[in-house]
């Protein structure tokens, strides 16, 4: 017991050192989007899934963003959710199949998050190539699927310290979607952009004002242009 305590107690100490010396979180630069080939016909109705972590299960944002899509294309819009608290793109890769199995016409996918925890995360690798699978395994499923990747909030405090290479995790995220001809929405510049900053008071968490405010928005415009709307 007391073994384990001090285990606790040394790593808690090492995520204090990295929150003074490394800028938690921290992205260098924006990422830029990958925009989608535009031009994609508009289903009688579209099926979104979100799939990622307690950012897409908790948040109000796919429900706001499938509204804002619904009266944008004219179209009935489903969101379903395949999302869970902690998770990372191991668990995410486990969940292709259920993904599939409700016949997306668009997918959208953010583990990195997580991925980049030091503690319950997964190595820069292994979080290429889950996503890597991920996308595969949507596209062999549901070839006419749009799958769009995205960066999220920004971290801060423990969460952040928790978290010193979460640039590098973002940036590996869009490059594997680039490589695998899927769109990338940079909402780590949005959130940078916005002039009244999210509420993130647990540091990691957006208020769901805020979410609407900066997210639903934006991802609706990127999205809709791939539908050749201006939304």
């Amino acid at each position: 017991m007391r073994r384990a305590a001090t285990a606790v107690a040394g790593a808690v100490l090492v995520l204090l050192a990295v929150a003074l010396f490394v800028r938690p979180g921290k992205v260098p630069g924006d990422l830029g989007d990958v925009p989608s080939a535009t031009g994609r016909d508009i289903p009688a109705t579209l099926h979104l899934v979100a799939a990622g972590t307690s950012l897409t299960s908790r948040g109000s944002w796919p429900d706001d963003l499938g509204a804002r899509l619904g009266r944008c294309l004219g179209v009935p819009v489903v969101v379903d959710r395949v999302a869970k608290a902690g998770a990372n793109s191991d668990w995410g890769l486990a969940q292709v199949p259920g993904i599939v199995a409700l016949s997306p016409d668009l997918v959208l996918i953010e583990f990195a998050i997580n991925d980049a925890d030091m503690l319950d995360g997964v190595a820069l690798e292994r979080s290429r190539g889950n996503l890597r699978a991920i996308i595969a395994g949507v596209r062999d499923g549901q070839p006419e699927a749009l799958i769009v990747v995205a960066s999220t909030s920004p971290v801060s405090g423990l969460r952040g310290a928790k978290r010193p290479f979460l640039g590098e995790y973002f940036a590996a995220a869009r490059s594997v979607a680039e490589d695998a001809g899927a769109a990338f929405f940079d909402g780590t510049a949005r959130w940078r952009a916005d002039p009244r900053p999210g509420d993130l008071t647990d540091g990691l968490h957006p208020a769901d004002a805020a979410a609407a405010r900066v997210v639903a928005p934006a991802l609706a415009t990127f999205l809709g242009a791939a539908y050749g709307r201006d939304c």
